[in-house]
């Protein structure tokens, strides 16, 4: 218990976000291409640097379904690298359309800390309300990723926005 106090507040808080995310990735299925190797790792690059290092380190030996879990820790500098799941830290909010552009139209689980005003959102969006991580889904976003979210994981949601329906009405 004493070790929790020593640890700064900005690395517990991204330990906690690297666990939500890991246990968010349990409740998702990709399609079979965009996962095509039994041993391959999943992949995920956290856009933040801070926050990117904590998570890496905090997600060591983590795995989803057997596959090891790698994480690139990533500043926005470059190009994003490939990925199964790209999170967006609040640090690197600047970036979020350019990151969520690049990755459109791909098999990318999307989770941001920062609420986007714009039509291209994240799959999953992350709140702290009371001191809990909260978050919101957005099926629109899911079906642009191609990417199938469990009814147990929208039970959870605060928040689902449903996908726009084809053609506007029934």
């Amino acid at each position: 218990a004493s070790e929790a106090r020593t640890v700064p507040l900005e690395i517990r808080e991204y330990q906690l976000k690297a666990a939500f995310v890991s246990s968010v990735m349990k409740f998702v299925e990709w399609p079979a291409p965009a996962v095509p190797s039994v041993q391959a790792p999943m992949t995920m690059v956290v856009l933040g640097r801070r926050g990117g290092d904590v998570v890496a380190a905090a997600l060591t030996g983590a795995t989803w379904k057997g596959r090891p879990i790698a994480v690139i820790p990533a500043d926005g500098t470059t190009p994003l690298p490939s990925c199964h799941v790209l999170f967006i830290t609040a640090e690197a909010a600047t970036a979020q359309r350019g990151a969520l552009e690049a990755v459109a139209g791909r098999s990318v689980l999307t989770i941001s800390e920062t609420e986007s005003p714009m039509a291209i959102r994240a799959v999953v969006t992350l709140a702290i309300v009371d001191t809990k991580i909260r978050f919101d889904v957005d099926m629109g976003a899911a079906d642009a990723h191609q990417l199938r979210l469990s009814a147990n994981l929208l039970s959870l949601a605060r928040r689902v926005v449903a996908a726009p329906t084809p053609g506007g009405g029934a």
